[in-house]
């Protein structure tokens, strides 16, 4: 049994209308399949009942269901299933009447009326288009920037008339310092959210009482908000006030606080200076509550005050109410809106900038539609304007209104949590002159934490205030559901822990403020942490956490099931998706790899680039390595060496093969399952919010109604005045809810596990604009003390140093610098904008060296010496005692990225994995190699030493080892270089001897000069072992 099943039964009732808020996992889906079979049942036609939703995936999602309902009711026997068999008796009663009333429903699926929200829209238009003001045949546009730009741009053609259309653009252009591209900029995006703002501007000649209506509103609701929190604390409070305002009187006589020296009662609604007073004896100016009080506030000492008797009796009494100010939730939140309250009138001056705008704004939409007749295109909110239009409005119906007010008996609306003030406001029309209990009903289903579209113009506080207020004439009954069906008991456990405190204590629609609903759990508990937290260190690299989600993927992969990796934004994958390309991951990510990173796009373009700019050797190689050509890395790098570059050069920078990518965002994920889902990035900081040049936003108020507030664009280098900053403020404050209900989306994905990776922020709390600052208060006590079914894993920082510099590696001196020039299959490109500072000197003659055998040059065994390199010196880093076989294999997802880069095959790479992975093994093992690694004095790793060749060019010289034993200087090279293939051991080394005694004998002439210390050189081989003294 369902802890919600009344409220499910319930919501099934054909005669009742309902707001249903239906959270992650609760089956909403399934809800209005089966109440869309009860109203089929139920009606004298299907056209009489319409489903809307927001996706076409959605709709055809709900038409699948209920026409798979039908087939299977023609079962005989109901399933065992409880869900499945509900479904089949109310199928069964629908069929009946399919073949009652000759529906033919199975034949003809189309009568079911399920559609988009944009879709009916544009049916709607579609059939009265003179009258809606659409015209014909105009395509809606997924891109309409273009079309809002031209209709600016017609605008602005008339500032250079004469006429009221040029005088107020004149006046905008002066305030924006005659800067058109702002302006430009300003209008565009004020067109294309035209639905919130045009029906204000059109409701009246003179708009300005209107929208200062708004703002005394807000005002009003806002402070008579505080008073309903204080009421009770009133008499005690007031006491306090008339205490400070008598002493400040005689201290102060112009501190705001004294005209309450007699007061008996909290200010009235309209004075928000008063109350801002009061507040001021409680609230710091950072906006927390105070501490301590003294003199300045009218709470002097004993010494200080007249009454000595009663200074310390009142500031216990202080103290007291602020301790119970502190213990009302949600009241510091409240102070600190009233504290922040704007105006409720417009100065003249700013005023003269709105005039211009609201003179503008109407002339400017009537543009964008001859745009739109003229390009044979329009953006959806031309389409939905257009449905409105069609409709008519409750005085004066069109014919079409009549019609569908004839037709329709039952509204289905899905998602409505992401629905638009112009969405709702169409389902106002269609549902005018609708009466409670006249066999008409309105279905709402939404989710207020999971309202992720504020960019869409989705205001949440609309689906919050029809569970309070009736929709026009039909008051709509406020149903919960809480059942889970998706996630196990461990996780719901976990969600219901930590993300109480990350959402509003409170419900408020006027900011889109939704508290947290506890989920109930139907799935059983699995054995294992449900949730885990991998903690990296502050400093930990992207690298790093992306390895460690690839073997998060890696292990969930040899599980059951389907595994998520989910993101805020695409680019926080940026790291990822290359470490599950090394493991040899597959994933999907639909509308994510940007095309520009795909191989025959970037051919493609290297080629165009190469016809353009004949003298960019870059793009030139690029060419030759495309398919068309297929030059090898060998023969490129024969082609680039006759160039000469200094080896000492830094790598040239690759373009990321996948710009902005991700496997999911959070927003793609919603209402889909996956059995393991991985957030990674979680500190990662969001956007900032930009500086708008004009802020406005939709307000819902306590009364239901839907107010705009507006502060006219900000003069450059000007204060932002009281109006903007509040704006601005709950801007904010929308985006840091819209955050929580982000990761809440995105954890409640999760059927099995969760996994989270973040680094930690140390002392002090997450930055504000980053996910897991939304759940840090509960999530922190969680890794202090883990709950049930969740487990920390803390990773040490690792010293990975895999983007080092040419020159940090010993065997990169100019013979062999091209070995690790960026894999040219790669795409690698230069910066658009680069050109050569100065023409750089051409290297000195290249000296022989080998790494892994006597007689090869391959750059794969190159790069295998050098990742060996690497790996000793991040041992040395980190300490030999904390390296071991794990450890090591941590390192290998790395090395195999490496050189699948540089072309190996998996054979090749497994071959030099192989070694690399005996040699650090050897070296740690053998008697010599722990000596190598010892803390010796003045010991040394990569140390450069430069000088000035025989051709007096500077060089630099890598020594891999060195310290000092006995007064003695040891310069120690290792090599990861074997016998080949039946040459003996002693021929060998003898070989190395020869090829690498020069070289040695340089490093020591170098020290040489330095000390005067006698030096000792050697050889090393991890793979044999022996060190060879020379």
């Amino acid at each position: 049994m369902t802890p919600d099943r009344d409220a499910r039964r319930e919501a099934l009732d054909p005669r009742r209308s309902f707001a249903v808020a239906a959270p992650a996992g609760s089956g909403k889906t399934g809800l209005l399949t089966q109440r869309m079979l009860r109203l089929l049942a139920a009606c004298a036609e299907p056209e009489e009942v319409l489903c809307m939703t927001f996706t076409r995936k959605a709709a055809g999602e709900m038409r699948r269901r209920i026409l798979g309902a039908l087939e299977l009711a023609r079962q005989p026997e109901p399933p065992e299933d409880a869900f499945e068999r509900g479904n089949w008796e109310l199928a069964r009663a629908v069929t009946a009447r399919d073949a009652a009333a000759g529906w033919d429903l199975a034949n003809a699926p189309n009568r079911l009326q399920v559609h988009t929200i944009d879709a009916f829209c544009a049916l709607l238009a579609r059939q009265l288009a003179v009258e809606a003001g659409l015209g014909a045949g105009l395509a809606p546009s997924e891109n309409a920037e273009p079309l809002l730009r031209a209709a600016v741009r017609d605008l602005a053609a008339e500032l250079e008339r004469p006429g009221a259309t040029g005088d107020a653009l004149a006046v905008l252009l002066t305030h924006l310092d005659n800067n058109q591209s702002q302006l430009e900029d300003l209008l565009i995006r004020l067109l294309g959210r035209r639905e919130q703002w045009l029906g204000h501007v059109l409701a009246s000649r003179d708009a300005r009482p209107h929208l200062e209506a708004a703002l005394a509103e807000l005002v009003s609701d806002t402070l008579e908000q505080l008073h309903a929190e204080l009421a009770p604390m009133a008499a005690e409070l007031m006491e306090l006030v008339r205490y400070a305002g008598r002493n400040l009187a005689q201290t102060a006589p112009d501190d705001a606080l004294t005209q309450f020296a007699a007061a008996t009662e909290l200010p009235a609604l309209q004075m928000p200076e008063q109350w801002r007073a009061i507040l001021s004896l409680f609230l710091t100016a950072s906006g927390n509550f105070r501490k301590k009080i003294d003199k300045r506030q009218g709470f002097p000492t004993a010494k200080e005050s007249v009454d000595p008797d009663l200074a310390g009796t009142y500031k216990d009494r202080w103290s007291e109410l602020c301790e119970q100010f502190a213990a009302t939730p949600g009241l510091l939140e409240l102070c600190n809106d009233v504290s922040a309250l704007p105006p409720a009138a417009y100065p003249d001056a700013q005023w003269q900038v709105l005039a211009a705008l609201a003179q503008l704004l109407p002339e400017l939409a009537a543009r964008l539609d001859l745009v739109f007749q003229r390009e044979g295109q329009c953006d959806f909110t031309a389409i939905a304007l257009a449905a409105l239009r069609a409709l008519g409005d409750e005085e004066q119906p069109t014919d079409l209104a009549l019609r569908l007010d004839y037709r329709l008996r039952h509204i289905l609306v899905d998602e409505c949590q992401d629905t638009s003030s112009l969405q709702f406001a169409l389902l106002r029309r269609l549902t005018a002159g609708w009466q409670d209990g006249d066999g008409r009903t309105l279905f709402l289903v939404g989710d207020g934490m999971q309202s992720l579209y504020g960019f869409r113009n989705a205001n949440v506080g609309l689906f919050l205030d029809s569970r309070r207020h009736p929709l026009g004439d039909i008051r709509l009954t406020p149903l919960d559901l809480s059942a889970n069906f998706r996630s196990q008991a461990q996780l719901i456990h976990w969600f219901n822990r930590i993300f109480a405190a990350a959402f509003p204590a409170t419900e408020d629609p006027a900011r889109g403020a939704v508290p947290y609903a506890p989920a109930g759990a139907v799935r059983p508990p699995l054995p294992g942490a449900a949730v885990s937290a991998d903690v990296l260190p502050s400093g930990a690299s992207a690298a790093e956490e992306a390895e460690i989600v690839a073997t998060r993927v890696q292990a969930a992969l040899a599980g059951p099931g389907e595994v998520a990796i989910l993101v805020r934004g695409r680019n926080h994958l940026r790291e990822i998706l290359p470490a599950l390309y090394r493991r040899g991951l597959s994933w999907q990510a639909a509308d994510i790899d940007s095309l520009a990173g795909s191989m025959p796009v970037i051919d493609l373009l290297s080629l165009t680039r190469a016809l353009l700019c004949p003298t960019d050797r870059i793009v030139w190689l690029a060419v030759l390595r495309a398919p068309w050509c297929g030059l090898g890395h060998a023969d490129l790098l024969a082609l680039a060496g006759g160039a000469g570059a200094d080896p000492r050069a830094p790598l040239l920078p690759r373009l990321a093969a996948w710009e902005e990518n991700a496997a999911l965002s959070a927003a793609e994920a919603k209402g889909l399952e996956f059995d393991t889902v991985i957030i990674p990035a979680l500190d990662r900081k969001g956007r900032a919010n930009d500086r708008e040049l004009l802020r406005w936003r939709e307000r819902v108020t306590a009364a239901g109604d839907n107010h705009l507030l507006i502060a006219p664009p900000q003069r450059n280098g000007e204060a932002s005045d009281p109006l903007y900053t509040w704006l601005a403020r709950e801007d904010g404050f929308a985006s840091r809810l819209e955050d929580a209900r982000t990761l809440y989306v995105g954890c409640t994905r999760a059927a099995r596990r969760l996994h989270l990776v973040f680094r930690a922020p140390g002392k002090d709390s997450p930055p504000d604009n980053t996910l897991l600052a939304r759940i840090w208060p509960a999530l922190a006590l969680e890794l202090a003390q883990p709950g049930p079914g969740f487990e920390v894993l803390r990773h040490q920082a690792a010293v990975d140093d895999t983007q080092a510099d040419v020159a940090m590696d010993p065997e990169m001196n100019g013979e062999s610098a091209a070995a690790l020039e960026p894999p040219l299959s790669h795409g690698v490109r230069l910066p658009p904008d680069w050109r050569p500072a100065f023409a750089p000197p051409a290297p000195g003659p290249a000296t022989p060296a080998s790494v892994i055998g006597a007689d090869t040059e391959a750059p794969l065994a190159r790069l295998a010496g050098i990742l060996f390199h690497r790996s000793v010196r991040q041992l040395l880093r980190e300490g030999p005692e904390r390296w071991d076989a794990r450890r090591s294999a941590r390192q290998e997802p790395l090395w195999q990225g490496e050189l699948a880069a540089a072309g190996a095959t998996l054979a090749e790479a497994e071959a030099a994995i192989a070694r690399i992975r005996r040699g650090l093994a050897n070296l740690l093992a053998d008697a010599h190699g722990r000596w190598l690694l010892t803390d010796h004095p003045e010991s040394g790793a990569e140390w450069e030493l430069g000088y000035l060749d025989d051709n007096g060019q500077t060089r630099t010289a890598i020594v891999d080892r060195t310290f000092v034993i006995e007064d003695r200087r040891w310069i120690i090279d290792y090599k990861l270089a074997e016998p080949a293939a039946g040459e003996p051991q002693m021929q060998f080394i003898a070989r190395q001897r020869t090829a690498y005694a020069e070289q040695l004998a340089r490093y020591a002439a170098l020290f040489a000069r330095r000390d005067a210390r006698p030096v000792c050189t050697a050889l090393y081989f991890p793979l044999l072992p022996h060190l060879e003294i020379l």
